[in-house]
């Protein structure tokens, strides 16, 4: 996307594209530097990097989709971890 495009953006499916494996996986490939923890990209270079922009309603309601699917994994995780603090506090550790 350039400067010159007149596309929208939301801000929180912009989040969501850059936290993808594909797109982290493109951005270290344009990364300099030779710590993992203090690589960096040139603007020059995060320029190249494409970005998918669809409509705003369809970027919109993507973000809507993973925050859910967010608030349902942790749900998940929760219940996970109570159910197995419950069967130890009833049955003593397994192991």
């Amino acid at each position: 996307m350039t400067p010159t495009q007149t596309h929208r953006l939301c801000a929180s499916y912009l989040l969501h594209f850059l936290q993808m494996t594909p797109t982290r996986a493109a951005m270290s490939r344009l990364a300099t530097g030779k710590s993992s923890s203090m690589q960096n990209i040139s603007q020059a270079k995060l320029k190249t990097l494409p970005v998918l922009v669809p409509p705003l309603d369809l970027q919109t309601r993507y973000s809507e989709i993973v925050a859910s699917a967010r608030v349902i994994a942790t749900t998940a995780e929760t219940a996970s971890a109570l159910s197995a603090s419950l069967m130890a506090r009833l049955f003593g550790d397994a192991a």
